[in-house]
């Protein structure tokens, strides 16, 4: 028996690795090369010597060779309470009415096993990639760029094919806030990459739970900002951190709850859609209102019933002993210019988890080269640079005056 247990095994991780690797294999094909060097993409040659200054020069006239080019983001949460996929993510992931060019898919509580803290691997990574997969618009074909995965937290970043080979500088870095303030049952994972000329940091994170822990959860945001770094190509530049980047998308389970109503006036303000005064008492809200997190932050407005906590498979409030207050938990904020929000919305049609998906449609305007521009641009710091390095040029003249020395005694 314990034979057959162990080839039972055996034979569902490799089902698991395979399907894994079917998934990965399947995007890769369907996506094109992807830059990861930014003198290809903006067409750069080598300047040796004169490198860094030409390229500083470059940075401080971006707006002579760039215009702003809009592309539509879809960004989604999802806390899936340890379940396994069980339905289609469609109406979640393929809700817009046209296809959007960038897919980031978060998801918290991914697995909730011992295993999975402890080794932080579990199965149930392939199977919710897979179900993501099966779940994109499906009028367009996407390419997959990269997945990043701490214990639960695990965010998916898809692109339409055409644009894939104008992503380049693609990075991730993780942060556990939870147990001793570094474990990862808590914390954030991210993605940071370049689109054409613009620097995009995309972070899902699962704040500390409670509805009396708003403080723990504020300490938390504070510390993903200060411990999230990742590494630049060159050695001799700083660590670049979130607020760095031109466009910031955060999103996850951040845990702020509804405070100071009992729970049957939280209900009846729910019935009668009185979402305005419910979100008055929304911590998020309140936190950012006195500017303690998410400074520079912007969340849409929400006319959506909070999205925490329902029975399991069904649209019905939290019946267990605890009882728990309803709140919007699942949250999309964005920080940069040039961004609209065309949709910000809850899917109540999923009943896998405790928690209902929310997602976000980002409009968001991207600096884009124009290569004509651009080389003018080029050409003109060169020629500048080499009148400095002309002018700087030592020159020697010689005078025509002849000093004679007296003939010797």
């Amino acid at each position: 028996m314990k034979e057959d247990e162990r080839t039972r095994g055996d034979g569902v991780h490799e089902s698991q690795e395979r399907v894994k690797s079917e998934v990965r294999d399947d995007l890769i094909r369907n996506s094109q090369p992807i830059l990861s060097n930014k003198s290809q993409m903006l067409g750069m040659p080598q300047f040796g010597l004169r490198d860094n200054l030409i390229k500083c020069e470059l940075l401080k006239n971006e707006d002579a060779y760039t215009y702003i080019k809009n592309y539509s983001f879809f960004l989604g949460t999802y806390n899936v309470n340890g379940k396994n996929p069980k339905e289609s993510l469609s109406p979640w992931l393929a809700s817009t009415t046209t296809p959007p060019d960038f897919y980031l898919v978060a998801f918290q509580e991914l697995d909730l096993s011992k295993e999975a803290f402890l080794f932080n691997d579990t199965p149930k990574e392939p199977e919710w990639m897979l179900a993501v997969y099966k779940g994109l618009h499906p009028d367009a074909k996407y390419a997959f760029v990269k997945l990043v995965r701490l214990v639960g937290i695990m965010l998916l970043f898809y692109v339409k094919a055409e644009h894939a080979a104008h992503i380049s500088e693609v990075e991730v870095e993780s942060v556990g806030t939870g147990v001793m303030g570094r474990m990862g049952n808590k914390g954030a994972v991210a993605i940071r990459f370049q689109f054409h000329n613009s620097d995009i940091c995309v972070v899902n994170s699962h704040l500390a739970a409670h509805t009396e822990e708003f403080e723990r959860r504020n300490q938390d945001f504070k510390d993903i900002c200060r411990r999230m770094q990742f590494s630049p190509d060159d050695l001799t530049l700083p660590p670049l951190t979130i607020m760095k980047h031109n466009v910031v998308l955060w999103l996850g389970d951040l845990n702020y709850r509804i405070s100071d109503l009992e729970v049957d006036h939280v209900k009846d303000l729910i019935a009668k859609k009185d979402f305005e005064s419910l979100y008055n008492h929304d911590q998020l809200k309140r936190q950012m209102d006195e500017e303690v997190v998410f400074v520079g932050f912007t969340e849409g407005e929400i006319d959506f019933q909070p999205t925490y906590k329902y029975d399991t498979g069904s649209d019905q409030w939290d019946t267990s002993e605890k009882c728990r207050v309803p709140a919007w938990c699942d949250r999309i904020l964005w920080r940069g210019k040039n961004i609209k929000q065309l949709h910000y919305q809850s899917h109540m049609t999923l009943k896998t988890s405790d928690h209902k998906p929310v997602s976000s449609l980002l409009e968001i305007g991207i600096k884009v080269v124009n290569e004509e521009s651009y080389k003018r641009t080029f050409e003109e710091i060169v020629r500048h640079i080499d009148r400095l390095e002309n002018d700087c040029i030592p020159s020697v003249s010689l005078s025509q005056r002849e000093v004679t020395r007296p003939a010797a005694q």
